[in-house]
C-alpha cells in the first residue's frame, strides 16, 4: 500500500482510512486500496480515483489545499469522503511525466438529481467537479508508457549502488538506484527460480554467458525502467515478463539480447 498525505480540509473532508475514530490531521494513514471493478458505481459523497495502464502521480486540490498522491496501475482509492452536509469542490490533476503519457479519462457521476449515472470523457489532465451527500464521482485515468531510448549498462548500476557498489568511487557516493535495493532477492524480484539465487547486486557482478548474462541485463533493465530520469523502452512489468518468459522457455540468450540492446542505448545519469 502507498501512503497518502492526509486530505483534511476543515471538517468536511476525511480520509477513508483503515481504522475508525477521529482523524489526526498530523497523521498519514494508510488507505484501503480498492480492486478495480469495471462498471462499479460511484458512492454518494465519495471521490474515487482509479489508474489503468501505468502508475502515475496526482494532485488533489480542495480550496487552497493541494495534496499529492500516487496510484499503481490497476489501483483505486477513495480519495475524499464527505462527512458533513454541503458540497465539496475539487480538482484532480495527473502530473506530467517523462515516462508515461495520458491516453484518456473516464468520469462516472452518480447523482440523485440526474436519475442515472452519467459517463463522459474529460479532456484532462485536470478534472474539476464536486461531491455531496447525494452525488459521487469516479475518475479513471488511463496511461501508456513513453518508449524512450535511454539505457544504463549493468556496469553503471554495479558501480552506482552506494555502499554496495563494486568501485571505491561508487561506495563513496549516494546510490543511483530507485525503487529497488542492491540486497533485494533476484528470485523474489523477478518471480523466478534462478540457479544462482542471491541478490540483485550479486546478479550484476556475475560473469559468464547464458543465465548469468541475462541476470546482469535483467537487473540493469529493471533499474533503468524504475528510474525517474532514465526514459527506457520497457516498463518494469515488461522487463519482469521478459525474464519470466526466458526462464519458462529456457532461452536466456534471446531475452538477454533484447534487454542488452536497450541497456546500451546511452545513460543520461
Amino acid at each position: 500500500m502507498k501512503k497518502l498525505h492526509s486530505l483534511i480540509l476543515a471538517s468536511v473532508v476525511a480520509i477513508v482510512a483503515c481504522e475508525s475514530g477521529p482523524v489526526d490531521p498530523n497523521r498519514q494513514p494508510e488507505l484501503d486500496h480498492i480492486p478495480v471493478l469495471p462498471g462499479d458505481d460511484a458512492r454518494w459523497g465519495h471521490l474515487k480515483v482509479c489508474k489503468f495502464g501505468t502508475a502515475a502521480n496526482f494532485e488533489l486540490t480542495i480550496g487552497a489545499v493541494t495534496t499529492p498522491f500516487s496510484l499503481a496501475a490497476g489501483e483505486c482509492d477513495n480519495v475524499i469522503e464527505q462527512t458533513t452536509p454541503g458540497t465539496i469542490d475539487f480538482t484532480v490533476t495527473e502530473l506530467a511525466s517523462a515516462t508515461y503519457a495520458l491516453l484518456g479519462i473516464t468520469r462516472t457521476v452518480t447523482d440523485v438529481a440526474l436519475g442515472a449515472d452519467v459517463i463522459d470523457n474529460p479532456a484532462g489532465p485536470s478534472v474539476t467537479d464536486f461531491i455531496r451527500g447525494d452525488r459521487g464521482v469516479i475518475l479513471e485515468f488511463t496511461n501508456e508508457p513513453i518508449r524512450g531510448d535511454d539505457g544504463c549498462t549493468p556496469g553503471y548500476w554495479k558501480n552506482h549502488a552506494g555502499p554496495d557498489s563494486h568501485s571505491r568511487g561508487g561506495q563513496r557516493r549516494a546510490s543511483s538506484w530507485q525503487g529497488y535495493d542492491p540486497n533485494d532477492s533476484f528470485d523474489a524480484t523477478f518471480g523466478v527460480a534462478s540457479s544462482f539465487g542471491g541478490t540483485l547486486i550479486q546478479a550484476l557482478i556475475r560473469g559468464g554467458g547464458g543465465e548469468n548474462a541475462l541476470g546482469r541485463h535483467a537487473v540493469a533493465a529493471l533499474l533503468n525502467a524504475a528510474h525517474g530520469t532514465v526514459i527506457f523502452f520497457y516498463t518494469e512489468a515488461e522487463v519482469i515478463g521478459i525474464v519470466q518468459d526466458a526462464y519458462s522457455s529456457g532461452d536466456f540468450g534471446a531475452a538477454k539480447d533484447l534487454l542488452a540492446t536497450q541497456n546500451e542505448m546511452g545513460c543520461p545519469l
